[in-house]
């Protein structure tokens, strides 16, 4: 879902098709799993900017 929408640009219904996901569920997924992402390459040693 990050590299659907984040790094591919494609929108939340175009990935709720890709993944044939609901558009709510992207929405919240997204909403979890960047603040996540964020928090784990921080742990591994990656400095965090503002481009997610």
């Amino acid at each position: 879902m990050i590299i659907l929408r984040k790094i591919q640009g494609f929108s939340v219904k175009d990935t709720a098709n890709i993944l044939n996901w609901s558009e709510s569920k992207v929405k919240s997924i997204q909403f979890r799993a960047l603040p996540a992402l964020k928090r784990q390459l921080v742990k591994d040693g990656y400095v965090y900017e503002k481009t997610i």
